[in-house]
């Protein structure tokens, strides 16, 4: 009888674990549909350019800690320092300068943006924060700086919508270890409309995230 009733109670406990999983999915899925419905719209069609050609600035700097202050500590921020995004890293691995690895090389700014070139579908994509300001990170990934006309927390939402994802993972190379290079990555397109209409999306994108995060806290308990 016991052991009826713990396997009975097992099973309840699995099927609530897989509801929260189910519920987690669609939560995200909900948002990616959410996301592709704004950036693939129609309506913004005129806005679209490479990213190469966006006010934007590519790996602007790199430095080699142990050549440049060799008896300093810094803070790395490698690609398992990233969850999936969007979201702000404030935090990375203090490192010795002398034992920095050969990949501790991309100088990155409070506000940069992130992505990990290295399997694009994982999202690793992150806005560095003020805490890691004049940092390193690892060269897997492609460090972005906004211009004037075009809002980080905006090319970071679109980055981790289905429409910028999509057209990475058509453009990686490698099949064990699939990654974009700095070429292919220019030729991805993005949408730059003026900023009123970037701040009215990032408005609704915040909120919704709010509420995707919300619902996956109250699953979870």
């Amino acid at each position: 009888r016991i052991v009826a009733r713990i396997e009975e109670l097992a099973a309840q406990t699995n099927e609530a674990r897989n509801l929260r999983l189910q519920a987690v999915e669609e939560a995200g899925i909900l948002l990616d549909s959410a996301k592709t419905a704004i950036f693939a719209s129609d309506d913004l069609q005129e806005y679209r350019v490479c990213l190469g050609d966006a006010d934007v600035v590519l790996n602007r700097e790199s430095r080699n800690p142990s050549q440049s202050h060799p008896d300093s500590i810094f803070t790395y921020v490698d690609i398992s320092s990233v969850g999936t995004g969007p979201s702000v890293i404030i935090a990375g691995t203090k490192m010795a300068a002398r034992e920095a690895t050969s990949r501790a090389r991309r100088v990155i700014r409070k506000n940069d943006l992130i992505i990990s070139t290295v399997r694009p579908n994982l999202r690793a994509f992150a806005k560095i924060g003020e805490g890691l300001d004049n940092q390193i990170c690892s060269t897997g990934f492609a460090v972005l700086m906004c211009g004037p006309s075009l809002m980080p927390d905006f090319l970071l939402h679109q980055f981790c919508s289905p429409f910028f994802v999509n057209q990475c993972m058509s453009r990686t190379t490698g099949g064990h270890y699939p990654a974009i290079n700095d070429s292919n990555l220019r030729q991805i397109v993005v949408i730059v409309p003026p900023l009123p209409e970037q701040r009215r999306i990032v408005v609704e994108l915040d909120v919704l995230q709010a509420q995707v995060d919300a619902l996956k806290r109250l699953q979870a308990e």
